[in-house]
């Protein structure tokens, strides 16, 4: 299938690498529950996007529309905008008490059906208080 996508062979780049999730103040857990805590108060869904757009200057496949190149190697935007969306997530859920986010679920979609340039990064879940 990427072969198909880039024109070229299926492999990635050594210099390619992923994006690390990065350390969050808050409890973030896919998970209804927090084992042997008590939840004391349920804020309800929140949810937040970040948005990957292809640069005119981009024009090229699918694959390297994902990519870009830093200097410093292959990034993947998608997850840069990935831990932007928890981020604002953290940050949403700070401003309205919570101290931990459970059930997260992480979704992506294309803008503009298959010839689509935009990426969208859904990031949700339920914001509670927890002792």
């Amino acid at each position: 299938m990427l072969a198909r996508l880039t024109g070229k062979p299926a492999s990635i780049p050594e210099e390619a690498k992923s994006v690390d999730i990065p350390q969050m103040e808050l409890l973030f857990s896919t998970v209804p529950l927090i084992e042997g805590k008590e939840i004391v108060k349920h804020f309800g869904l929140i949810s937040v996007e970040a948005v990957v757009k292809e640069e005119e200057k981009e024009k090229s496949s699918f694959f390297n529309k994902l990519i870009k190149n830093n200097g410093n190697g292959l990034i993947y935007k998608l997850g840069e905008a990935r831990n932007e969306a928890l981020k604002n997530l953290e940050t949403q859920a700070k401003e309205i008490g919570a101290n931990a986010i459970l059930g997260v679920n992480i979704g992506y979609g294309n803008v503009g059906g298959l010839t689509g340039s935009t990426m969208v990064v859904t990031v949700s879940g339920n914001a509670v208080l927890y002792k």
